[in-house]
């Protein structure tokens, strides 16, 4: 439930609310739920990056990234996708070359 309402925060721009969902929403089992857990890691970094915080939500996008891998799923790459998007006016960050260069391969597989 963390997760949807964290979901219905960032649909309505308050990155500050959905923060707090969802890191709640990662307190799950992310062996039993891994499509799940990535999914709830991209919650987390889009409610970062809403907050002007693009560096936290970099970082937390590659550990999206590195969840996404072995998953078939067009949702988690669409989801990361979203993310990359959002961050793609801070290239110039550091961290958010990091994880645009860790999300490419994952987004070339669809």
């Amino acid at each position: 439930m963390a997760a949807k309402f964290g979901h219905c925060f960032t649909a309505l721009g308050r990155g500050d609310i959905a923060t707090r969902f969802a890191t709640r929403s990662l307190d799950v089992d992310g062996r039993q739920y891994a499509r799940g857990r990535q999914f709830n890691l991209v919650l987390l970094a889009v409610a970062h990056a809403q907050n002007g915080e693009p560096e936290e939500a970099a970082r937390i996008g590659v550990d999206a990234v590195e969840a996404a891998e072995g998953l078939y799923s067009s949702r988690a790459r669409d989801y990361l996708t979203d993310l990359a998007d959002r961050l793609s006016k801070h290239v110039g960050l550091p961290a958010v070359q990091d994880f645009a260069e860790r999300a490419r391969p994952v987004l070339a597989s669809a």
